[in-house]
């Protein structure tokens, strides 16, 4: 997967994510919506593609704190992760956190 389709797949996760936070009790089906935008978007994804975005989240979720041992971390994972993130109400704040770190590591690298 090239950076500019992670970046898209990264940006279009945090938005639903986020979407889904300014829901209230009383729009549950607001909630399930976005669940299912994002478990049918991370369910698209080939086991590479996944892997970059499963690394982002290792990183700014603070398990991993390198990306290459997050890429090794996310590799042997596979898929298993994919409900939990898809759950993860700070989904938007963790991605976007793994966002700014890969950033941040490529203007350095």
């Amino acid at each position: 997967m090239d950076a500019q389709s992670t970046l898209a797949v990264i940006e279009y996760l945090v938005s639903q994510s986020a979407a889904r936070v300014g829901k209230v009790d009383g729009e549950r089906s607001g909630v399930a919506e976005e669940y299912v935008a994002i478990f049918d978007e991370l369910d698209s994804l080939t086991a590479d593609e996944f892997s970059e975005v499963l690394a982002m989240y290792l990183v700014g979720s603070s398990r991993v704190k390198d990306f290459e041992q997050a890429r090794e971390v996310a590799v042997a994972a596979k898929f298993s992760p994919l409900e939990a993130m898809a759950h993860d109400i700070n989904l938007h704040v963790v991605l976007a956190r793994g966002l700014e770190a890969y950033r941040d590591h490529v203007h350095k690298g």
